[in-house]
């Protein structure tokens, strides 16, 4: 198939998956540009479904609100998009006054009408699309700018999760509930460099939820932490995806053909896909060989220490005795 329509326009800065079931077709895939443009293309043909044009500045995150499209930008603005029609129109622009970098739907119990976005002032904002307004500000950092943003696929504890990259290699954990002040829950160093991606995955079955957050970095490398609540092992780092050679712009996990897949696009001008059931084997041939270190440290010590006692025990054969004065 020709793939010259994707190479025309430009180093890709943003990027969404879109399954049948968001489309009613078929499946879809939407890029924006360092250039301003946002195309979606039609996976089964790579055809251009749509293009949306109104920013001036690279387009640094798109995503989907309903059957709209949503997109920030280093020009300052978020746009949201209607993609129902032949022609896509923009129905409304918000001033955001810094330059936005990434941007995420906010989930119940919050209402469904607001989005939160992240900035290089180092603040993320809680948008509500239908009052047209900003209704909340949390400042993530007062000297580093904020590189990106996810939030939490279903809320716990009655809040929703918001996970927030930064300039300075960490990853900020908030909270955000009705009417209560947004709570910081924990921060930590995530890579060398800044954490230019970052997207939060559910796994497991009805009686077990592990949750995995996957942060992407200017040194190409994705890292996976289990941030599960109530874990032992929370905010522990899991396993290290290399093979890019650019920085990690954005990730993105969907369903496709039956199989579970992790996409993320990098700088290196390559969209790399890592199928999901070969990462949970990794993670747990790491977790049983760190078991069995765990296990031959255990056994060492206790061989070292019956290996004293018996020494203590055993009479020292064949010492001369010492001469009696």
């Amino acid at each position: 198939k020709d793939l010259s329509a994707f190479r025309e326009t430009g180093l890709g800065t943003s990027f969404l998956y879109l399954s049948e079931e968001q489309t009613e077709s078929t499946p879809r895939v939407v890029v924006g540009h360092q250039r301003g443009e946002i195309h979606e293309y039609d996976l089964d043909n790579l055809t251009l479904a749509f293009e949306f044009l109104g920013h001036t500045k690279t387009v640094t995150a798109v995503q989907t609100h309903r059957k709209n499209l949503l997109s920030c930008s280093l020009d300052q603005t978020m746009r949201l998009w209607s993609r129902t029609e032949d022609a896509p129109q923009c129905l409304g622009i918000f001033q955001l006054g810094s330059h936005a970098v990434a941007l995420s739907p906010a989930l119940a119990p919050l209402p469904m009408s607001q989005v939160f976005v992240a900035s290089w002032d180092g603040n993320v904002r809680q948008v509500d699309l239908k009052k047209q307004s900003c209704v909340n500000i949390a400042q993530i950092t007062e000297d580093t700018e904020l590189t990106s943003l996810c939030t939490w696929p279903d809320a716990w504890d009655g809040q929703v999760h918001v996970f927030v990259g930064t300039a300075d290699c960490r990853v900020h954990h908030w909270s955000f509930a009705m009417a209560v002040e947004p709570r910081h829950q924990y921060n930590w160093k995530c890579h060398d460099m800044a954490v230019t991606a970052i997207h939060a995955i559910r796994v497991g079955d009805d009686t077990k939820n592990d949750h995995r957050l996957f942060t992407g970095s200017e040194d190409g490398s994705i890292k996976i932490w289990d941030v599960t609540p109530d874990s032992k092992d929370k905010y522990t780092l899991l396993d290290d995806l290399r093979g890019h050679e650019g920085a990690v712009l954005d990730i993105s996990y969907a369903t496709y053909h039956t199989r579970r897949w992790l996409f993320s696009a990098s700088r290196d001008h390559i969209v790399r896909t890592w199928p999901f059931e070969d990462i949970k084997v990794r993670l747990r041939e790491r977790r049983a060989m760190a078991q069995a270190d765990t296990e031959s440290r255990a056994w060492t010590w206790q061989w070292a220490a019956q290996a004293k006692k018996t020494q203590k025990k055993t009479p020292n054969k064949g010492k001369k005795p010492g001469k009696k004065k």
